[in-house]
């Protein structure tokens, strides 16, 4: 739990600093995270969702969080203000949608496998980890 309010304070803080503002920050209009949604007062809109939803796969990826991916992102995007556009809370698979670009680039570069059978979402690779490690620590600031 200690390292999930490290990653909502360090995203919370990036928005903040980056001027975008998010739902959560008591001035900002109610989030919208779903496609079709209008930009709100701030900025705020999908593609800012998606990024943010992208750097949380990575940080948990990195950080190995055991569990299911996307319940981990699915609370802490809700955990940074984030809900959906009929106002409520974020699903697995709505944060999966969410982030679906940085999934796409892990599972291709065989940094995420699947199950077993196929099924589900499987787990980070020791390349995977390695790879999205590498990412953080090259983001741009």
């Amino acid at each position: 739990m200690l390292i999930a309010a490290m990653m909502t304070a360090a995203v919370r803080a990036a928005a903040l600093t980056a001027g975008l503002g998010y739902p959560g920050n008591g001035g900002g209009p109610a989030g919208r995270c779903c496609r079709g949604a209008h930009p709100g007062r701030f900025g705020v809109s999908y593609v800012i969702c998606e990024v943010q939803a992208g750097l949380l796969l990575l940080a948990a990826v990195a950080a190995e969080v055991p569990g299911d991916a996307d319940a981990f992102l699915a609370r802490m995007l809700g955990a940074i203000g984030w809900i959906a556009s009929d106002g409520t809370e974020f699903t697995g698979l709505m944060a999966r949608h969410a982030a679906w670009d940085t999934w796409t680039v892990l599972r291709r570069l065989g940094g995420y496998s699947y199950d077993r059978h196929g099924l589900g979402p499987g787990q980070p690779t020791p390349e995977g980890i390695t790879f999205a490690r590498a990412a953080l620590r090259t983001w741009p600031r």
